[in-house]
């Protein structure tokens, strides 16, 4: 179903003709886009990130296109394994994660960017756990972002400052994600 755009309703008047190629053009695709509206969920499942100390917000990667879990509308490319790409307009519920390895030194942080700038209220800073004999996993609030469908994109983004290069972690079901459904025009 990859591209779909959300349907235009049609204002029917005096005289209008019920024909099936209009009823198609109205009902069939508004029922399949509300059915099989845009949707990507992605999961860390074999590559981890790297994440400097103290540099900046670094994406996360999702190289491995077994932890795709669902990509309606093909937004998500191996050429740029960070993103997820809108390909069509509209508002889009999104959160993310960032499992971050054992380490108790400095603070984590994840955050939901937008084209590479950061989405207001959704990011989480947190201090370094304490022992560090534990993974840390940070998830970002849940935020509605609109994504113009010709260029915008979604990435989670982590920071830490234990004063030494961290990477993320893969324990099962705990791990880096990103997750984008698509919630109105």
């Amino acid at each position: 179903m990859t591209g779909l755009a959300p349907p235009v309703p049609y204002q029917w008047s005096v005289g209008d003709v019920a024909t099936a190629a209009l009823l198609n053009a109205q009902l069939y695709t508004l029922a399949t886009f509300v059915l099989n509206p845009p949707m990507f969920e992605a999961i860390q499942t074999v590559t981890t990130t790297s994440i400097a100390s103290g540099t900046g917000w670094t994406a996360i990667n999702f190289s491995d296109s077994a932890g795709i879990l669902a990509d309606t509308y093909g937004g998500w490319s191996s050429s740029t394994p960070t993103r997820y790409t809108a390909q069509t307009p509209g508002w889009y519920w999104v959160s993310g994660a960032v499992c971050f390895a054992a380490n108790a030194t400095g603070n984590r942080g994840a955050r939901i960017a937008k084209t590479g700038n950061p989405v207001q209220g959704a990011g989480t800073l947190i201090g370094g756990p304490a022992g560090g004999s534990q993974a840390t996993a940070i998830a970002t609030p849940l935020r509605k972002v609109y994504l113009n469908g010709t260029g915008d994109y979604l990435e989670v983004h982590a920071l830490q400052t234990s004063g030494g290069s961290l990477s993320t972690q893969i324990y099962g079901d705990v791990c880096s994600a990103l997750s984008v459904s698509f919630a109105h025009l």
